[in-house]
């Protein structure tokens, strides 16, 4: 789950609070000519003000910029009270010059701009705390449905459609908005306490978020959103099986964490057949929702297995995921991991811009402009050019040219994806 601000305003928070304090210098002298015009404009900045002041006291009284999850947003909070009292301290020195025309004031494009900028903030600060209330709805709704499946033995998918269409929906009214996370949705869901499942909630609604976002796009054609939105939102429930026998030890309950993480999306796929409505096409994408492209198969004389265009696009947002966990701070750092992956042939180039070109990142992608390459609509790779190795580990010889891999070993998705059977 992002920024809120829209395009015509989103330059504006490039600068940070210390280079926007460094031109708060009373360096500008007014001329007696200059004094009505800059009346009038000084005007208007205190009213944009006072509209910012009050918007600040109703938003900075919410609970949750209290939580340790949502520090954050309490971060980006201070900085718009910092850049308040800048505004206050500069309107006051414009007053004072405006009746003394020789003293020295801050300019007033200066104070403009950091108005605008304090409104990027709040922009920002309200969309977050928007997506979080959706969060926590999808977020109960979803864990609600995952104890359902794993203690039924046949569900309807009724309510897994309407909760998908409810995604869809939200992505279809924030079509022109980033959704970059200030914070962890995982984090936040272990600090409420209010769902069994935080980890798996976590990713399934984000990943959905994602994907809704993807496919009702304009490069959606041909994605069936609900389809995809319900894989994303369910890709985890293999993870519930050892989760949800009260009363007994994990030995007792049969497989170990470690093993339910290497079969979680064989499990997976096994509960969500008690959907009959989508019976063969979402297990199917939930079984294969960690399957990297170049992935080899398990022995020669299997053939390859079918990875269509849903399977590869959910595949790059599930990573996507794994690679942001941690790095909310510096998404650029996730999608340019994402990129090199994709480069030496892990995910398909299609769907890696696709990702990052919803989460806002669209300037991560010019590195895959020139390496787009015909994928047939149905097959992966051929046998030649498939690898072994995981994707933390350096592949020596890339499936591109010109990729220097600078992945490190340790990712999450170490714990989730088995090795191929030799």
């Amino acid at each position: 789950m992002g920024s809120s601000s829209s395009p015509e305003t989103r330059p504006v928070t490039k600068p940070s609070l210390d280079e926007l304090r460094a031109r708060f210098v009373p360096r500008a002298t007014i001329l007696p000519a200059d004094v009505a015009q800059l009346s009038g404009r000084a005007a208007a900045l205190r009213r944009r003000y006072n509209e910012q002041v009050q918007r600040a006291k109703i938003q900075f009284v919410d609970p949750r910029l209290k939580l340790a999850s949502c520090g954050p947003l309490l971060e980006r909070a201070r900085a718009s009270v910092s850049a308040s009292q800048l505004i206050y301290e500069a309107l006051c020195s414009l007053d004072d010059a405006l009746s003394q025309p020789t003293r020295p004031t801050v300019a007033p494009q200066v104070i403009e701009d950091a108005v605008a900028w304090n409104d990027s903030q709040l922009d920002r600060i309200e969309r977050q705390l928007q997506l979080l209330g959706a969060a926590d709805s999808q977020g109960a709704w979803l864990d609600a449905l995952l104890a359902k499946l794993d203690a039924s033995s046949h569900s309807s998918a009724f309510d897994w459609t309407m909760l998908a269409r409810e995604v869809v929906l939200s992505a279809r009214c924030d079509v022109d908005l980033p959704i970059l996370m200030d914070f962890e949705l995982k984090a936040y869901l272990v600090e409420v306490g209010q769902v069994q499942h935080p980890e798996i909630v976590a990713c399934g609604v984000e990943s959905a978020g994602i994907v809704a976002r993807i496919a009702t796009g304009p490069g959606g054609r041909g994605l069936d959103a609900e389809l995809l939105t319900i894989a994303a939102l369910s890709q985890d429930c293999g993870l519930v099986l050892n989760r949800t026998a009260p009363g007994k030890t994990a030995s007792e309950r049969g497989l170990r964490e470690s093993d339910l993480r290497a079969l979680h999306p064989s499990l997976g796929a096994a509960l969500l057949a008690r959907l009959s409505e989508f019976s063969t096409e979402l297990p199917g994408l939930v079984s294969q929702h960690h399957r990297r492209v170049n992935e080899p198969r398990p022995t020669l004389e299997f053939p390859a297995r079918i990875q269509n265009r849903h399977s590869r696009l959910l595949a790059s947002v599930v990573r996507w995921s794994e690679l942001i966990e941690g790095k909310r701070a510096a998404p650029a750092d996730a999608a340019r991991l994402l990129v090199l992956e994709t480069l030496r042939g892990d995910w398909d180039s299609r769907s890696t811009q696709a990702v990052l070109g919803a989460v806002g990142l669209h300037d991560e992608t010019a590195a895959l402009d020139e390496a787009v390459r015909p994928l047939s609509r149905l097959e992966n790779r051929d046998d030649s050019r498939r690898r072994l190795d995981p994707p933390e580990i350096h592949w020596p010889q890339a499936n591109l040219p010109s990729v220097n891999s600078e992945l490190t070993p340790g990712s999450r998705e170490t714990e989730h994806v088995g090795r191929a059977a030799t």
